[in-house]
């Protein structure tokens, strides 16, 4: 009789959790898709491709057909292009008023002004003896950091093309790093994409590594990495490791830029939509 009701007690616990299992399911789908419905459409630019985010002062800068794109908040549009440099590869526009371009092709660095002008060019042999950089971004401290791929060697230069920080050959203590596809500096750090997300302060020194990340396109806000992959956002929180994750209204796009917390750029591929979130997305 003992033995009957400790298996009747078993299976009623069983199929209880089972079912409640099945509840807490369906609430997340729930929760998943009522995630997509948080977002409103503000604007969208049939136009407007190859969108790689937006400034403090509302320009959108687009990178499309290898060549730089700015669209004002009046609707100016402005374009850059280097035919002796090859395609534009990358756009930095961290300071408006020095907006920082980058040719892979010939690992050229060239500085703009807020109109796309010229400010100052430097050669990829300029900046290393022996290697040509593969990527570049802004730095803070005036000037911009170059990634050295043959040399395996993080380096920072101002905005006369002065090494202000010589990084050493990471390949030996780091070989698993592998190939580093994107970088960005923010709040005294420079955070690499290769096989996971590196950082490193600005000293060009090892700080950590979070293996999981594995995209090369990301955004710093604050101490959370976002990044998309198919139809969801994920805020990871570098500090607290913890993460959510947002259904983004729109599936797969190519491109997405984040601002002021509620604001979200997303290039899909016939348009650019901007939506705004009912809360905080970071």
């Amino acid at each position: 009789m003992w033995m009957k009701s400790l298996n009747f007690s078993v299976k009623s616990f069983s199929l209880t959790y089972g079912l409640a299992f099945i509840l807490l399911s369906v609430i997340c789908l729930s929760r998943g898709d009522a995630g997509a419905q948080q977002f409103t459409l503000m604007e969208e630019f049939a136009h407007i491709q190859g969108m790689a985010g937006a400034d403090g002062l509302g320009n959108i800068y687009t990178v499309n057909n290898g060549m730089l794109g700015k669209y004002t908040p009046d609707g100016e549009f402005i374009a850059y292009s280097h035919r002796q440099s090859g395609p534009v590869t990358d756009v930095r526009f961290d300071d408006p008023l020095n907006i920082l371009v980058f040719f892979k092709d010939f690992g050229n660095v060239v500085l703009l002004d807020k109109n796309l002008m010229e400010k100052n060019r430097f050669q990829g042999r300029e900046l290393h003896a022996t290697d040509l950089p593969s990527v570049v971004c802004f730095s803070h401290k005036n000037g911009f950091w170059a990634w050295f791929p043959n040399a395996f060697q993080l380096s920072r230069f101002d905005f006369r093309g002065n090494t202000e920080v010589k990084g050493q050959d990471l390949s030996l203590e780091f070989p698993a790093m592998g190939q580093v596809r994107y970088m960005t500096e923010k709040d005294d750090q420079v955070f690499l994409a290769a096989n996971g997300l590196w950082i490193f302060d600005l000293h060009s020194n090892f700080i950590f590594r979070i293996p999981h990340i594995q995209t090369h396109h990301f955004q710093i806000l604050g101490n959370k990495v976002l990044y998309v992959i198919d139809d969801k956002l994920y805020s990871y929180d570098f500090f607290l490791k913890q993460e959510n994750v947002f259904l983004l209204p729109e599936s797969k796009p190519q491109s997405f830029f984040v601002k002021n917390k509620q604001v979200l750029y997303l290039q899909t591929q016939s348009s650019l939509k901007i939506f705004e979130f009912a809360g905080e997305l970071f």
